[in-house]
C-alpha cells in the first residue's frame, strides 16, 4: 500500500510546529534552532577553570625549565663516609675530614646524620 503526500502549504506549517519531526523541502533555507544562553555563574566558572589550568601549566613549565638550568634534574648525590675505628668519636672524625674547617659545626652536622653514639665498624656519613 502506498501513501501519496501532497506538498501543500498547510502541511508544511503543521510539520514545523512539531518538535520531533520536521519536513525539509529542497531549496528552502534551513534555520538552526535558537540556543539558550549560559548563565553568568556558569560562564564565570568555566573561565576560572580555564584560567587556573593555564596558570598551573605555565608555572609547571617554568619550574621544570629552572630545575634543568640549575642542573637539579637527576643529579645523583654521592654520599661520602668513613668507618668508625676503635677510640673514634665525632670530634676526631670531624678533625680528620676537615682539619682547617669549623670543627663544632661539622660535629653538629655529623650528629644530625649519624646520631650521638658511635660503634666500632659503623659507617659514619660525612656532610
Amino acid at each position: 500500500m502506498a501513501l501519496a503526500l501532497q506538498q501543500h502549504p498547510t502541511h508544511l506549517r503543521s510539520a514545523r510546529r512539531s518538535n520531533h519531526l520536521r519536513l525539509v523541502v529542497p531549496g528552502e533555507a534551513t534555520r538552526t534552532p535558537a540556543r539558550r544562553g549560559v548563565s553568568k555563574s556558569t560562564y564565570f566558572r568555566r573561565r576560572l577553570g580555564v584560567g587556573l589550568f593555564s596558570v598551573a601549566l605555565i608555572g609547571g613549565g617554568f619550574a621544570a625549565t629552572r630545575a634543568q638550568a640549575n642542573g637539579e634534574v637527576n643529579t645523583p648525590v654521592e654520599q661520602r663516609y668513613v668507618i668508625a675505628q676503635e677510640g673514634d668519636n665525632l670530634w676526631a672524625i670531624a678533625e680528620r675530614i676537615a682539619p682547617s674547617g669549623n670543627i663544632p659545626d661539622i660535629v653538629d652536622q655529623l650528629e644530625v646524620l649519624n646520631g650521638t653514639s658511635l660503634r666500632v665498624g659503623q659507617v659514619v656519613l660525612i656532610p
